[in-house]
């Protein structure tokens, strides 16, 4: 596995997992106060699940795979598992 795409795709994939949860806590805690908040907090998750998709994709060229195995990522936490586990590296 190429260590170097490797290191920046769990970089992504940690990034975006971060952003989609702080984005939903935050939506669970102020979400309330008006639909506008409601709306930049649900951005705020997309934006933050666009990036863990992304890193899934460089995980999945790091592993020497075709980028679209890294739309398991679509799955969340369960296309990560496969595509960690599952998906044979063929770097």
């Amino acid at each position: 596995m190429n260590a170097g795409l490797r290191k920046t795709a769990m970089g992504g994939i940690w990034l975006g997992f971060g952003i989609a949860c702080a984005g939903f806590l935050l939506n669970a805690f102020l979400g309330g106060l008006g639909p506008r908040i409601a709306q930049g907090f649900a951005l705020l998750i997309t934006f933050g699940n666009v990036i863990f998709v992304l890193g899934c994709i460089n995980l999945a060229r790091a592993k020497g795979q075709p980028w679209y195995f890294g739309l398991l990522g679509l799955l969340s936490c369960v296309g990560l598992l496969v595509l960690w586990f599952l998906v044979p590296d063929k770097a």
